[in-house]
């Protein structure tokens, strides 16, 4: 496994914004440093691009998702993604008890994985808070 490096998701990142003007370089190096540990650079740039140039996909978030953008030799080693910050144990992406919550009428449907009360906000990941972005 990689440990994805400040300065590599920059530059993914901004390779990813020419793709896709939409997703801004912010936007893109947050969610590439929550989803740091991948199966290799190149897979990573592969599965991004991938989804970055389909044009059914409005945000970067379904580049961690599995599928079909991976490498077939690495789709087994997919990242599943951060946590959700309000259930523990289970992914942001597909958290099961925040789909309940929604049918409830206990979370808005745009809060699907985040936190439902702001000081809940789970900080920078460690070691790139302080990194300013070219």
């Amino acid at each position: 496994m990689h440990e994805l490096t400040h300065t590599e998701a920059t530059i993914l990142a901004q390779l990813l914004h020419h793709i896709r003007p939409d997703w801004t370089p912010n936007s893109l190096i947050t969610i590439l440093g929550n989803n740091r540990t991948t199966p290799s650079l190149a897979a990573l740039t592969i599965a991004a691009t991938t989804k970055a140039m389909d044009p059914t996909c409005k945000t970067p978030a379904p580049i961690f998702h599995p599928g079909n953008h991976w490498p077939p030799t690495t789709r087994h080693q997919i990242p599943t993604g951060p946590e959700c910050p309000d259930h523990t144990g289970h992914r942001a992406h597909n958290c099961g008890p925040c789909t309940i919550d929604i049918e409830l009428g206990d979370r808005p449907p745009h809060l699907h994985g985040k936190a439902l009360h702001p000081h809940k906000r789970t900080p920078p990941p460690e070691g790139w808070r302080n990194n300013p972005t070219p």
